[in-house]
């Protein structure tokens, strides 16, 4: 019990670091005028050097070695949930097949993760900088409504080559870094593109006549009942590949014209 409580303290402390780091990018991002997307780049980036200097630092100063490091880490890992799966009595090819997914998409897609998590620290960072300064400061304006994100349209291309990197990894057997390479790309745009449908999600939700609290409730276990039944992360990866085509809330129709 002590070791999951003092597990559970390093990961908020750990989140509350990055939320730190994250914040004062930010921050200095939205007083120089940047645009919402760009303030949620400059933190992103700044959060990946870190994750850099940090693995850097593991490599060389510590003498330990960063492979050795991460295998044992998710090694440890993967006992974990290889023990949850013979608990609840799986057969041995669905743990076959969950060790593969783990192998490639997880552990092999390392960095992926590193970039993902730097966004989604980026974006909350962009969210808890901005409500602060935008009560201080008038050259802060309010923070754009999540709802409004758009993915943009050239970082499909991303995850096209990404699908086609993987298809053609299986004739260069010889080069495993192309399969690694298709897993990254495929794991960062997949999840960069579901948060792009969540928000289309959250538009369509907020649309609803409802006010108050009963919004905040619809909105709340409409999202819970798809994260419940496993469909969240496939119904907004959809949603946000099909906005690149038919712009469900017409917000690039009003970018166009704002900009003409």
């Amino acid at each position: 019990m002590a070791a999951v409580v003092l597990n559970l303290l390093t990961n908020f402390v750990a989140l509350i670091l990055m939320v730190g780091v994250a914040s004062l990018t930010s921050t200095w991002a939205l007083l120089k005028g940047f645009k919402p997307r760009n303030v949620v780049l400059a933190s992103m980036a700044t959060l990946v050097i870190v994750a850099g200097f940090l693995l850097a630092f593991n490599q060389f100063s510590l003498h330990q070695d960063l492979l050795v490091s991460l295998h044992k880490m998710f090694d440890d890992y993967w006992s974990g949930e290889l023990q949850k799966m013979v608990e609840a009595k799986m057969t041995q090819e669905e743990i076959g097949l969950a060790q593969m997914v783990y192998q490639l998409y997880i552990f092999q897609a390392f960095p992926a993760w590193i970039a993902v998590n730097s966004l989604v620290v980026g974006i909350l960072a962009y969210y808890f900088s901005s409500s602060i300064l935008s009560r201080i400061t008038p050259r802060v304006p309010q923070s754009m409504a999540f709802r409004l994100w758009v993915v943009p349209e050239p970082l499909v291309f991303g995850l096209i080559l990404g699908g086609l990197v993987k298809v053609f990894s299986t004739y260069f057997k010889e080069w495993p870094w192309v399969d690694v390479a298709g897993n990254n790309l495929l794991v960062f745009f997949a999840v960069l593109y579901a948060i792009g449908g969540l928000s289309i999600l959250m538009f369509f939700l907020g649309k609803l006549r409802l006010f108050g609290v009963q919004r905040y409730l619809v909105i709340f276990l409409a999202l819970w009942t798809l994260l419940l039944f496993g469909v969240m992360f496939p119904v907004c990866l959809v949603l946000g590949i099909l906005d690149v085509w038919f712009d469900f809330r017409k917000l690039k129709v009003a970018q166009t014209t704002t900009t003409a």
